[in-house]
């Protein structure tokens, strides 16, 4: 009696600790949000369509581009999101290790998972998380009508300052009234340390200046071009009106109804 009472106390523990383990597993891979299944099939097809792949070669400079998010790792690591979906790996000296880039048609945002970097994609509010290899670890499709899913979202969407090791890390611009043309992108990230000494670690501010005066200028000559076609065409409209009333045809008649 002993040993069987013993037996299903054994059997009793384990199968908590294994639902333990099941839960834990579960909060670990949905990162906090609460989820919508995803088919397996139909995760293959998305990673497949996002078509994740390294870059063998990147010019910081020759790209300019601004930043869209970051994070920072607890080895010193940055992941860095930038425009026209491509995402950048640096090491704590500021050095390239990789380039990833993917296809995706609206904004998206990054963020460290221990080594692995999470994707985090606002068309369809997807989360994928993949290796420095480029491999897919996982991905769920996040449950957008809970509340504490779009704070959570909003914290990774809104996320411009990371605190780690002792230094403070800043997204910002310095494009003067020009800041205000940024559209929640950055040109500068900045790191500070305990005793305020900064370093720029990324940085494409005149590079980005000279786009958003170029864009202005073809916006303004675009409109300024509207305006003269419109203005030429008010003046045929009213030439043409002219024209009628003073003609030959409209003046007999009009002399024929005084009479």
């Amino acid at each position: 009696m002993t040993k069987r009472f013993i037996k299903m106390v054994c059997i009793i523990i384990i199968s908590l600790l294994e639902l333990l383990s099941l839960s834990f597993y579960s909060i670990a891979s949905s990162y906090g949000f609460e989820t919508v299944d995803l088919p397996e099939s139909q995760i293959e097809k998305i990673w497949e369509n996002i078509n994740l792949h390294k870059l063998d070669d990147f010019e910081v400079e020759e790209n300019s581009l601004a930043i869209m998010s970051f994070d920072v790792s607890t080895n010193g690591n940055i992941v860095l999101g930038l425009q026209k979906n491509k995402i950048l790996i640096l090491n704590k000296n500021n050095d390239i290790l990789d380039c990833f880039e993917f296809t995706n048609d609206g904004t998206f945002y990054v963020k460290w998972n221990n080594e692995n970097v999470l994707l985090f994609m606002t068309r369809g509010t997807m989360i994928l998380e993949f290796s420095l290899d480029g491999e897919l670890v996982d991905m769920i499709n996040v449950d957008v009508q809970n509340v504490n899913n779009n704070k959570l979202w909003n914290d990774v969407m809104y996320n411009t300052h990371v605190s780690k090791n002792g230094y403070s890390y800043n997204l910002k611009n310095n494009l003067g009234i020009f800041n205000l043309f940024t559209f929640k992108s950055y040109s500068q990230l900045i790191r500070s340390d305990e005793n305020g000494d900064s370093i720029i670690i990324y940085d494409v501010n005149q590079n980005q200046l000279g786009k958003i005066i170029s864009t202005i200028v073809l916006i303004s000559l675009f409109a300024c071009v509207c305006l003269l076609m419109v203005k030429n065409r008010m003046t045929e409209i009213r030439t043409q009106g002219t024209g009628i009333e003073n003609s030959p045809t409209n003046q007999g008649t009009n002399q024929g109804t005084v009479l």
